[in-house]
């Protein structure tokens, strides 16, 4: 924050404690470092936050269901909440106060609370004959889906220990890079991502003609 008044900082310092306030009442709980701080659920799904400078950004895991009740972007299900006007001489607590009383009145309106997701069993049969896009729907609101049987480190190996770059190499990094890709996704996307490669490598192979 260098450049500013302390008068901004001060403001913009209330703002963040004001925003982490409200966050972590409605039950946000810290997520591994990166771009979002805190995870939400809401009526609309799974809600990243995160607390910036002046204004607090936050992404819907599934736009599609977000788009139903919020303004939020439709296509990337960003949902962000911003400060203004921190650095002018009229601005003071009140205003602060009132950009606060905002995003707890957005937050409200989309239920959001505490991020309590629950495993559900699923086989490979089942999610095979589903609509994926409804079960990612159902994990975006909380069914973290287990497949029976899938082991997620194996199909990790499976399709590192596979893939090539557009020149058909296969560096050491791309197989580490590739693992560790696979071994964070859920089991739903960790199965449907062995299934598709799986295809993939069948249609690429060529056929063997008649005798």
């Amino acid at each position: 924050m260098t450049g500013i008044s302390k008068k901004e900082k001060a403001l913009k310092d209330r703002y963040q404690a004001g925003a982490k306030r409200i966050i972590e009442e409605m039950g946000g709980a810290h997520r591994a470092p990166g771009g979002y701080e805190y995870d939400l659920m809401t009526d609309y799904g799974h809600l990243r936050v995160g607390i910036h400078d002046n204004w607090v950004a936050t992404r819907f895991e599934r736009p599609s269901l977000a788009r139903e009740g919020t303004d939020c972007n439709p296509h990337s299900g960003k949902w962000n909440h911003h400060c203004f006007g921190l650095g002018e001489k009229t601005a003071d607590n009140e205003r602060v106060d009132a950009y606060l009383g905002m995003l707890r009145d957005a937050f409200e309106k989309v239920g959001a609370r505490k991020w309590e997701p629950v495993a559900v069993e699923i086989t490979s049969e089942e999610i095979d004959a589903s609509n994926l896009e409804k079960l990612r729907d159902r994990e975006a609101c909380g069914e973290i889906f287990k497949v029976v049987g899938f082991d997620k480190e194996a199909a990790a190996q499976e399709i590192s220990s596979q893939v090539t770059d557009s020149e058909g190499n296969r560096g050491e990094w791309m197989v580490k890079s590739n693992y560790a890709y696979i071994l964070g996704m859920s089991d739903l996307e960790a199965y449907v991502s062995l299934r598709e490669w799986r295809q993939h490598l069948a249609e690429e192979a060529p056929s063997t003609p008649a005798p």
